[in-house]
């Protein structure tokens, strides 16, 4: 069982949509279901110069994991120190109900390219 699965922090998995805050390294008018940018958020190193967006999910694990994935290839995260800057700028971004599937999401993604 995932963390995200075990209900820690009023987590539930369910097929309604829920606002969550995801990262974008370039234009965003390919992205769907945008509400809104924000305008700044506090990050470090290269993550940085990236986009807070604010969408509509019904699958955030997928939109978390799909977000992670366009920021490691557009800025070139492949360090450590790079990955760790990621996730605590995911988790900044995000109440505390979505840090189970975001750290699921993390984790898939290190355990492919660290492991």
């Amino acid at each position: 069982m995932s963390w995200a699965d075990s209900g820690l922090c009023g987590y539930e998995r369910d097929d309604e949509q829920e606002e969550i805050v995801t990262l974008a390294a370039f234009s965003l008018n390919r992205k769907k279901r945008v509400k809104k940018l924000l305008p700044s958020f506090p990050a470090e190193g290269k993550v940085k110069d990236s986009f807070a967006v604010v969408k509509e999910s019904v699958d955030p694990y997928e939109d978390f994991k799909a977000s992670m994935m366009e920021m490691i290839l557009a800025k070139q995260l492949f360090e450590e120190i790079d990955f760790e800057q990621l996730l605590e700028c995911f988790l900044s971004l995000n109440s505390c109900h979505h840090y189970g599937v975001i750290v699921d999401a993390f984790s898939d993604i290190w355990k492919t390219i660290f492991l």
